[in-house]
């Protein structure tokens, strides 16, 4: 039984301080056993007889080299000479090591050994390299209660997120024994995010354990089959989530987002009920800025709808109508800004993509903008130049990840909204309107299925049986309140 065992399931020691404290019960032992053999031989040897603590004190004070004039005069033996003297280069000896393995890292600023903060991981994930926003993800794992050991490349990444509380540790995701300190054999997944490397990393994974569930990021969809072929369960291509963090107080406004539950026939009238006078249609036309990865995704999704586009970026390719600055008004003038209906800013670098935002809104007043963010941060900033909706990568990134984790969907309309299925045992004998389910967590009920199937109709008098499902909506707040409140789990609908 270790340390570690001896205390609550919450707390758990670090690498390095588990040593520290394998160090003193260690120390304990030794002084402990060389009191009571100096106490034993003194008695037998020398025939005096005196206190255990006062061996101890002896002990202790030979080791730290303090003095032990006061036994030498009780000494006349040999084997007491023995004794003595091993006990004084034992004591020089705990002192070096005390200097170097303790002191010296902790008062100077030696280079730390990131392994030893880690504490002991089980059924945990396995973070490779995640390139977007590192504590995006690692915030939504920990929202949702799952382990992690994130591996950066990068030294300075490493300890940064390290010295910020993440269990971070510095090596090459194309290493074996990286992932070995990582503690591949007790992990559930890996996350990969590696980008040209993703291949080499995924076999390097594959060759020590091939039940291992891998997740793979990739910024080009076209490499999917490849990285299925190679070994990894799940490809996650981030195209995009518009975040618009739905508050029950908002006054709705024409550019509010709605979340609805109903029936199929309920959802066609409602749309019906709620299209705006005036919506993009087929006469319209959608700039596109910028026709990387999320660029052509856009102008395909548009191009279905059979909606005209015009694409603009620096670089020609057959997929740009103006090859142009999308940062410049005659850039924007050119590829048709003040006549469209829409325009979807999807450059890589957030400074460019503000002030396309801005220059767009400026040039056209009436448009709509969809703006994409490579930073999280970047979004309230989108939001106040100019964009109708934002589109936060790394934030789709960690919900598309936290999904594949745990089975719970996360709605595309605002990042910040989760559905789970639970069992409605904690609420068998009581009626929706009893629970109290919405006043107590935010959370709301949108269905319940029993026997009879899937019912969108919630009546709050149903006295459940604690047999059913019910389906619930909330902010990430809500439903981690939710599931700490009535102790419940995500019910896994195998899909």
């Amino acid at each position: 039984m270790g340390p570690d065992s001896l205390l609550s399931p919450e707390l758990k020691f670090s690498r390095r301080n588990r040593f520290v404290l394998y160090y003193l019960l260690g120390l304990a032992v030794v002084v402990l056993l060389f009191a009571v053999v100096y106490n034993v031989t003194l008695s037998r040897l020398e025939g005096v007889n005196q206190s255990i603590f006062a061996s101890i004190e002896f002990v202790i004070q030979t080791m730290t080299t303090t003095g032990y004039g006061q036994d030498s005069g009780l000494w006349s033996h040999p084997l007491m000479f023995v004794v003595v003297s091993l006990t004084q280069i034992t004591g020089i000896g705990i002192g070096f090591f005390t200097l170097r393995m303790i002191i010296i890292p902790l008062f100077t600023g030696a280079e730390v050994n990131l392994d030893n903060r880690l504490t002991p991981k089980q059924d945990h994930v396995i973070v490779c390299e995640y390139r977007r926003d590192s504590a995006v993800l690692l915030n939504e794992l920990d929202e949702l209660g799952v382990e992690y050991v994130l591996i950066s490349s990068s030294r300075e990444e490493a300890k940064r997120l390290s010295d910020d509380g993440f269990p971070a540790i510095h090596g090459s995701p194309q290493d074996a024994e990286t992932f070995e300190r990582a503690s591949i054999d007790s992990a559930r997944a890996v996350i990969t995010d590696t980008g040209e490397a993703s291949v080499d990393t995924i076999l390097t994974v594959r060759s020590m354990r091939q039940d291992i569930e891998i997740i793979t990021l990739t910024d080009d969809s076209s490499l999917r089959d490849v990285l299925l072929e190679t070994g990894a369960d799940s490809v996650l291509s981030p195209r995009g989530v518009l975040h618009l963090p739905p508050d029950p107080d908002t006054v709705i406004r024409p550019s509010t987002v709605l979340l609805v539950s109903g029936p199929h026939d309920a959802l066609e009238a409602f749309t019906d009920f709620t299209r705006p006078a005036r919506s993009i249609s087929r006469g319209d036309s959608v700039v596109i800025a910028g026709v990387g990865e999320v660029g052509r995704a856009a102008q395909s999704v548009v191009t279905e709808a059979d909606i005209d586009t015009r694409a603009i970026d620096i670089d020609e390719n057959e997929r740009v109508d103006v090859v142009a600055d999308a940062t410049s008004e005659a850039g924007l003038r050119e590829v048709g800004i003040e006549n469209a209906g829409a325009v979807i800013v999807c450059l890589p670098d957030d400074s460019a993509s503000m002030l396309t935002t801005v220059l767009s809104r400026s040039l056209n007043p009436d448009i709509e903008v969809l703006t994409r963010v490579s930073d999280t941060d970047a979004t309230r900033k989108a939001l106040s130049a100019g964009a109708d909706y934002v589109l936060s990568v790394p934030r789709v990134s960690a919900r598309m990840v936290a999904g594949e984790l745990r089975g719970e969907d996360v709605l595309a309309p605002a990042s910040q909204i989760r559905i789970i299925r639970v069992s409605a045992q904690p609420f068998a004998d009581s009626t929706l309107a009893d629970s109290n389910i919405y006043e107590q967590t935010g959370c709301l009920v949108i269905a319940v299925e029993d026997d009879t199937g899937l019912s969108s109709t919630v009546d709050p008098e149903h006295r459940f049986t604690g047999d059913e499902q019910i389906v619930l909506v909330g902010t990430d707040e809500a439903v981690k309140q939710f599931r700490k409140q009535f102790d419940v789990t995500p019910v896994d609908t195998g899909e």
